[in-house]
């Protein structure tokens, strides 16, 4: 991997949050449209995707008390989820981009600015969606391309 390599995070949603780690050093985070997708990933060329994915967790929000209304509203937001991230994985299939899956599990809790500042470094501005998409590709930050 040069060192003008990209690890691209993404936390997707109707505000998609990116995050940008070259080095292995967090430079920039961003929030977008599931319609810029596309043409993110062409303009930044990532040599690896890492995308917060719920799909492989068989139950969600099992022992959470919720009304009806309230489960279908959830149901809902998964599903656009699950949705936005079966595209980015067929973009980067289309465009032969590694990509790896981590659940929001595994990415952890949300941070707060001052916390995400302390354990990543970054200074600039952010928001919950570009702060955890920087979470969800931390762990893969100095990952090598794969070939």
């Amino acid at each position: 991997m040069t060192e003008n390599a990209v690890i691209m995070g993404i936390d997707p949603g109707v505000k998609t949050g990116i995050a940008l780690y070259q080095g292995g050093k967090l430079c920039e985070l961003r929030t977008i449209a599931p319609v810029d997708y596309e043409r993110v990933l062409l303009d930044i060329q990532p040599v690896l995707v890492v995308v917060e994915d719920s799909r492989p967790i068989k139950a969600l929000f099992t022992g959470i008390r919720l009304s009806h209304k309230a489960q279908v509203k959830v149901a809902r937001n998964v599903g656009a989820i699950d949705c936005l991230c079966s595209i980015i994985f067929a973009l980067c299939a289309r465009h032969e981009i590694e990509i790896e899956a981590l659940s929001p599990k595994e990415k952890g809790p949300k941070l707060d600015a001052v916390t995400f500042c302390r354990k990543t470094g970054y200074t600039g501005k952010s928001n919950e969606h570009g702060r955890d998409a920087g979470m969800v590709a931390w762990r893969f930050r100095h990952r090598r391309a794969k070939g």
